[in-house]
C-alpha cells in the first residue's frame, strides 16, 4: 500500500470516527423537564421530528434523528 493511500484511508477513518462521535453526542442529549407532546393521527415520522425540533422538545439536529430513524427501522416501531 502506498503512503498516499494510507494517508487517505487514515483521514477517512478519522472523519468517520468524528461523525460517529457527533451523532452519539446528539442522540445522547436529554431535556431536564417533562413534556407532553401530542401527535396528530396520520403524522409520519418526519413531521413528528420536525415538530419536536421546532418546539425545542429535543435539542438534537433533526437530520441526525431522521438518519437514526432510517438506519434503525428494523429495531422496533414508532406508533402514534
Amino acid at each position: 500500500m502506498s503512503r498516499v493511500t494510507f494517508i487517505i484511508l487514515l483521514l477517512l477513518a478519522c472523519c468517520l470516527a468524528g461523525a460517529g462521535c457527533y451523532v452519539y453526542n446528539q442522540l445522547g442529549q436529554t431535556t431536564s423537564s417533562e413534556t407532553v407532546f401530542e401527535i396528530e393521527p396520520g403524522s409520519n415520522l418526519f413531521k413528528v421530528i420536525r415538530r419536536l425540533v421546532q418546539e425545542q422538545v429535543i435539542r438534537a439536529d433533526g437530520s441526525v434523528i431522521k438518519a437514526y430513524a432510517l438506519l434503525s427501522r428494523g429495531e422496533g416501531t414508532i406508533k402514534a
